[in-house]
């Protein structure tokens, strides 16, 4: 519990704020909008990643909406999260914040086609949406 408050006050606030103004910008679009509802979920993620594992489902029109994001915002909110993570693995009570950091900078790079799953009680939970 104590982890998650931490995580949030330090790192959730800022990622999932980066997450949803991406959100917003891509939702104007018609084009944009997968992408900008993918944010969405990822700024949940962001607010709280510890106990989630992300699984790959990757059909063939996430290849090419993951070339869009990357050129359009991916890269920079991937850079960003990677940056944060080195912050924190600088000392050894924020070793596990940077690693739940480096996880969504993973994710940042290509997110469509990747679904987080949470543990639940009784062990992986898909309805994590």
């Amino acid at each position: 519990m104590l982890m998650s408050v931490l995580w949030f006050l330090f790192c959730g606030v800022w990622m999932a704020a980066f997450w949803l103004l991406l959100g917003i910008v891509y939702s104007l679009s018609y084009i944009g909008l997968p992408i900008g509802i993918k944010c969405f979920r990822m700024a949940k993620l962001a607010l709280d990643p510890f106990g989630k594992e992300v699984h790959t489902v990757s059909g063939s029109g996430s290849t090419m909406l993951n070339i869009v994001w990357l050129v359009l915002g991916g890269g920079l909110l991937a850079g960003f999260c990677g940056l944060l993570g080195l912050i924190m693995t600088a000392t050894y009570i924020g070793a596990p914040f940077g690693r739940e950091c480096f996880k969504i900078a993973g994710i940042a790079l290509a997110p469509m086609g990747v679904e987080p799953f949470s543990y639940g009680r009784y062990g992986l939970n898909p309805r994590f949406r």
